[in-house]
């Protein structure tokens, strides 16, 4: 499936997000942040490409100036604090 990628996204309007058609699985790979301002995706840039492919462009799934990009590292600490519900590994999100 490719290199997994961990991306955070400022949720002005929930409707206004196209990453959610580019996560892995379902349920698993989108969090949004307790308060509901922040959307977590993880992805391939397979599941990307997918996208890209049927006409989307990369800056509506995520929005420059709205989305930053984190290692695994980075995003397991996040998800780990109180912004998030506190998950304590993000490799058991599919």
């Amino acid at each position: 499936m490719g290199k997994r990628r961990h991306f955070f996204i400022s949720v002005p309007n929930e409707n206004s997000i196209h990453a959610l058609n580019v996560c892995i699985g379902l349920n698993g790979t989108q969090i949004y942040s307790i308060d509901k301002k922040t959307l977590y995706v993880k992805t391939t840039d397979v599941l990307i490409n997918n996208e890209t492919e049927k006409g989307i462009e990369q800056d509506k799934m995520f929005p420059p100036g709205l989305t930053e990009e984190k290692t695994y590292q980075e995003a397991n600490r996040i998800l780990k604090s109180s912004k998030f519900k506190g998950i304590n590994e993000l490799d058991g999100i599919n």
